[in-house]
């Protein structure tokens, strides 16, 4: 009866093991703030999320406080590039 009961719980465990495997997450969120040479937010900026190997773009726009949330982007690489009206272009590569 010991040995049944271990058995079972050794099946249920590795089951429960296999179950998580697929439970695996592929995307993930990018958030930040914009901020200027002074340290001011910037609202309103465009900021596009471009996939190094897709070439994919996702762009959101930031919000009354300079954030801003992309969500659901694939694994991957991407390049971020920032623009808003009397600002010279920001980009980040290999993010």
């Amino acid at each position: 009866m010991r040995l049944r009961n271990s058995v079972l719980l050794m099946l249920i465990v590795l089951l429960s093991a296999g179950i998580s495997i697929f439970a695996q997450v592929v995307s993930g969120n990018l958030t930040g703030t914009i901020y200027d040479a002074s340290g001011a937010t910037v609202p309103g900026a465009s900021v596009v999320a471009r996939n190094d190997a897709t070439g994919i773009e996702t762009t959101a726009k930031t919000g009354a406080i300079g954030e801003y949330r992309i969500n659901n982007l694939p694994a991957g690489t991407y390049t971020i590039t920032v623009t808003a009206s009397g600002f010279n272009k920001a980009q980040l590569k290999s993010v």
